[in-house]
């Protein structure tokens, strides 16, 4: 009798049901960064809802070995599912996911890094915005603005796949427009500051400004003092929705964002872990959370999931 109840009691520790489901989160910002911030929270939710062991790390991807080292530990990681974002496209990084499928986890890239799943051919999905699209989508923002002139604002730098893909679909969806970029990465709030304000002096022509994201917008709010009521000459459009960004539609500051749903990205991959981990079932394609457009008529349904969930 007793043997029988010990090979029952190893079945039953054996059984799938039983086993702790996990995913490794990768995040390139701190967990405050307004963007990454609803992120982590849709994954969070999601692991609560569907019992998910969820570990988060951070790092910085402005450097790419360091992007590269943090993906590597994380790959690293005991997990069924590993997610993170790509900015740096590079044959190291490459070959760290070609490398980590043959383990049989699966690759979850969220944000940027699209083709990198593609190209690498792994097990795999992406959850995010086509960031190319999404530049089309900001420049057709202005179409009868009579923009001729634009300055594009960013924290990232200039190799960053986010800041080439949106770039270059700006400029595709206003052929006609000068588009130039202004790199504020790796500076100082106050060195950030004065440059913006220098190359609005040096640009008497310039029509419009877009800020790549949250974070670029409060240094160009820090600058022009748009929060403070000050008025702008400039036609103002960003990425991404944070709290800031609805104050500033709401007062006429900013004309429009680009939002991707940031916590559908946290959470659908989360989802996806614990379906992988449960049925060795996950997407065969992208799940596209963007772009969408948020107007002022936009902000006053969703204003109190803001920060939040949006």
């Amino acid at each position: 009798m007793k043997r029988v109840i010990i090979f029952l009691g190893l079945c039953l520790l054996n059984y799938p049901i039983f086993a702790q489901k996990s995913a490794v989160l990768a995040i390139p910002a701190d967990n405050n960064d307004p963007f990454w911030k609803i992120v982590v929270k849709g994954s969070r939710d999601a692991a609560q809802k569907f019992d998910v062991n969820l570990e988060i790390m951070n790092y910085s991807a402005v450097d790419v070995h360091e992007e590269i080292n943090a993906i590597d530990i994380a790959l690293s990681k005991p997990a069924d599912t590993t997610i993170f974002s790509i900015h740096h496209q590079t044959p190291e990084l490459m070959h760290a996911l070609e490398y980590s499928s043959r383990e049989g986890r699966l690759v979850q890239i969220i944000n940027s890094g699209e083709t990198a799943i593609i190209k690498a051919g792994i097990k795999g999905n992406f959850i995010g915005m086509n960031d190319y699209k999404a530049g089309i989508r900001m420049g057709q923002g202005f179409d009868n603005l009579s923009v001729d002139k634009v300055l594009v604002i960013s924290h990232f730098p200039p190799d960053d796949l986010v800041v080439e893909a949106r770039l270059a679909g700006l400029k595709a969806g206003m052929p006609n427009a000068d588009v130039q970029l202004l790199d504020i990465s790796g500076t100082t709030q106050d060195e950030a500051k004065k440059s913006i304000l220098n190359t609005m002096q040096k640009n008497v022509a310039l029509d419009a400004i877009v800020s790549i994201s949250p974070n670029s917008l409060e240094t160009i709010d820090d600058a022009l003092g748009l929060s403070k009521g000050n008025n702008t000459p400039f036609k103002i459009a960003t990425f991404d929705l944070s709290p800031l960004t609805a104050e500033l539609i709401t007062s006429d500051r900013v004309l429009f964002a680009i939002d991707q749903h940031p916590y559908l990205q946290g959470f659908y991959a989360v989802v996806n872990a614990s379906l992988y981990a449960d049925y060795e079932l996950y997407p065969n394609g992208s799940i596209m959370t963007g772009p969408t457009t948020v107007y002022a008529q936009d902000i006053k349904s969703i204003d109190a999931y803001i920060g939040i969930t949006r």
